[in-house]
């Protein structure tokens, strides 16, 4: 059987509080009984949209499987606590990503600063990662 290449990437779809929809690419950082896990930006529109629309849908689609999953659920954000014990499991490269997302126009720079910064120790989760469940 084939593998999807991608099998944690999901589309998140939500809502404005003016109505408006929204989809962005996500990845699902891990799954629990408490639901699927995601880090984004906390000034990004999703992230925006969730306490005040907390409806969201998501939809994994692999196409190499010819397989879709869709979810509609609520999202809620995680707790510091929750959230750190979450962000130490992500890999570093999943970490600097993180960092570097706070400017997406300046993203390779940023990525290669956090990078230097913390080369040798263990990266801090961004002051704007949002954690969303």
């Amino acid at each position: 059987m084939t593998e999807a290449k991608t099998p944690h990437a999901a589309s998140l779809a939500t809502v404005s509080n003016d109505n408006k929809p929204s989809v962005s690419t996500v990845t699902i950082c891990d799954a629990n009984n408490d639901g699927l896990l995601l880090f984004s930006n906390s000034n990004s529109g999703k992230a925006q949209h969730i306490p005040q629309q907390p409806n969201v849908g998501l939809r994994f689609y692999w196409h190499e499987l010819h397989l879709q999953l869709v979810i509609q659920d609520s999202a809620v954000e995680m707790d510091v606590d929750e959230a750190n014990f979450w962000w130490k499991k992500q890999d570093r490269n999943f970490q600097l990503a993180a960092w570097a997302s706070n400017e997406p126009s300046n993203a390779n720079q940023q990525r290669a600063s956090a990078k230097t910064q913390f080369s040798d120790e263990r990266i801090p989760m961004p002051d704007h990662c949002a954690r969303i469940k």
